[in-house]
């Protein structure tokens, strides 16, 4: 029974990986005149041009 709770616990980290990346980016994308902070790391993290 071991198996298959490691194999949960690592598409529930895989899943939460992809689903904070576009919380991020979301976020960014809304609250970056409030925080420039937030909007300079989703540019770095994504590689766009300021």
């Amino acid at each position: 029974m071991k198996v298959p709770r490691q194999l949960t616990f690592w598409l529930a980290v895989g899943g939460m990986a992809i689903v904070a990346d576009v919380v991020v980016n979301i976020g960014a994308d809304k609250l970056g005149g409030r925080f420039p902070a937030l909007r300079t790391l989703n540019n770095y993290r994504t590689g766009k041009e300021s």
